[in-house]
């Protein structure tokens, strides 16, 4: 395989969004990093890495993140496009 692109600004802020509803829902149904990753047969590092935004995880890791924390696929982009909303509707404030 050849050389990845680098991320652009709308792409890295989406994988940023993305760790954030992540982590929001880990901490919902009270798991812990580990918990998580033993759940969804995935590394605790993977874990840390897409909830910090720094890494892209595959549609089947996504599903299995979201089915470990009994939650359907879509929430994770509700909550991303709720939180994006609001980051500009404030960011429009100022």
């Amino acid at each position: 395989m050849g050389k990845e692109k680098q991320l652009t600004p709308d792409e890295q802020q989406f994988m940023e969004h993305l760790g954030v509803a992540i982590f929001y829902y880990r901490k919902k149904v009270r798991y812990t990093q580990k918990q998580l990753a033993e759940q969804a047969g995935i590394t605790v590092a993977s874990v840390g890495r897409i909830e910090r935004g720094d890494a892209a995880p595959s549609v089947v890791v996504l599903y299995r993140l979201t089915k470990a924390m009994g939650i359907e696929l879509q929430k994770l982009f509700i909550f991303m496009e709720m939180r994006w909303n609001w980051l500009k509707s404030t960011s429009e404030r100022e």
